[in-house]
């Protein structure tokens, strides 16, 4: 064996090592990346859900309180709940485009039981549209209640949902290699 064998062996080695450890550490920072990643799509997500829940707030309230009020007095209450809805439907809209790539079991079951509580609460959207401008005598009676409980349902799931969403970025998070 010559000097000159043991050094090219040497030398391979050497590079064999440091090939290695220049992949492990690229491949770890792939890892991360896709984690880091994947939490910020959440938390897109959940900022999509509060934005939705905050002023879904505003839109079930002064639904209750058009309904509650004679037309020539319910003006401010319908620009303001009209308002407030397509804040809402955008917001849900935004949810809605994040959500598609969700493949954690727990929370595309958190998602599908929120989709299906709004898709109600948008029939009652519609009630809530053809009733408001009727006089206070021909409305449906009970309407504004319904509007309150099916708001309470719907707020209850955006605030499930949103805790579901937490949960699964903490596991992410914790998933971070090195």
């Amino acid at each position: 064996m010559s000097i000159r064998n043991i050094l090219i062996a040497a030398l391979f080695v050497v590079s064999f090592v440091l090939a290695v450890m220049v992949g492990n550490s690229t491949y770890m920072a792939y890892r991360q990346f896709q984690n880091s990643d994947r939490v910020e799509m959440l938390a897109r997500y959940d900022k999509a859900l509060f934005t939705a829940l905050l002023n879904f707030r505003s839109e079930r309230g002064d639904s209750a309180t058009a309904l509650t009020l004679a037309p020539e007095k319910s003006a401010a209450s319908i620009a303001s709940f009209k308002g407030m809805r397509a804040k809402v439907q955008a917001a849900m809209a935004d949810a809605a485009t994040l959500a598609a790539s969700f493949d954690d079991a727990g929370l595309t079951k958190a998602v599908s039981d929120l989709n299906a509580v709004y898709g109600g609460f948008d029939a009652l959207r519609r009630k809530v549209d053809a009733n408001v401008d009727l006089p206070l005598d021909k409305r449906e009676a009970g309407l504004d209640k319904t509007v309150l409980s099916q708001g309470n349902d719907l707020i209850t799931s955006l605030e499930k949902t949103s805790t579901v969403v937490e949960g699964v970025s903490v596991q992410v998070a914790r998933k971070q290699p090195g």
